[in-house]
C-alpha cells in the first residue's frame, strides 16, 4: 500500500525548518509556529495508515518477450517503510523534541529560530533513518542527523553547549 503521509513525517519537518530560518528574529512568530509544527509532528504519525511508499519512483512491470511473464522492475527510489515500531519510535522522537521546543520557548528571552529549526532538520533526518528501507539511504540520512546535531550546538552559542559536545 502507497500511503500518502508516510513522506510528510520527513518533509514537513524540513519545509517547516526553513520558515522557522526565515522567522530568526520575530520571537512571536517563531515560538506560536515552532509550538504549531511540533503538534503536527507529533499528529502525523498518529494519522498515518501502515505501509510502503516509493519516494521519487513509480511502480513499473516489465514483460518478457519469450514467455510473456511480467515481471515487476527494480525501482531506483527512497523505499519508506512504516509499521507499528516506526509510528512508536517517531512518535516517541517527535515527543522528545516537542519538549525540548516547548521548554526553550519558555525558558529563553528570545527564541532563536535557528535553534528550533536545526531540531526541525534533525526530526526529520533521524525520522527517514528510521523510516528508510536500505542501508545507503539511512546513512545519508544519519550524515545529515549528525551535522544538524553540530549545528543544535553552534546555534545556541554558549560556552556549555561546547562543552557537551
Amino acid at each position: 500500500m502507497n500511503s500518502e503521509l508516510i513522506p510528510l513525517m520527513v518533509v514537513f519537518p524540513l519545509i517547516s525548518a526553513i520558515i522557522l530560518n526565515i522567522l530568526h528574529g520575530k520571537d512571536k512568530a517563531v515560538r506560536y509556529y515552532g509550538t504549531l509544527a511540533m503538534l503536527l509532528v507529533i499528529a502525523i504519525p498518529l494519522l498515518t495508515i501502515y505501509g510502503n511508499h516509493l519516494f521519487g519512483a513509480h511502480p513499473e512491470t516489465e514483460t518478457l518477450p519469450q514467455t510473456g511473464i511480467v515481471i515487476p522492475v527494480i525501482d531506483l527510489a527512497i523505499e519508506y517503510t512504516f509499521s507499528f515500531l516506526q509510528r512508536a519510535l517517531v512518535l516517541l522522537l517527535a515527543l522528545i523534541a516537542t519538549f525540548a521546543v516547548l521548554i526553550h520557548s519558555s525558558a529563553e528571552k528570545k527564541a532563536s529560530g535557528a535553534y528550533v529549526s536545526m531540531i526541525m532538520l534533525s526530526i526529520a533526518a533521524v525520522s527517514a533513518v528510521v523510516l528508510a528501507n536500505d542501508i545507503f539511504n539511512m546513512f545519508v540520512f544519519l550524515e545529515v542527523a549528525t551535522i544538524s546535531q553540530a549545528a543544535i550546538i553552534i546555534s545556541m552559542g554558549k560556552t556549555d553547549a561546547y562543552k557537551a559536545a
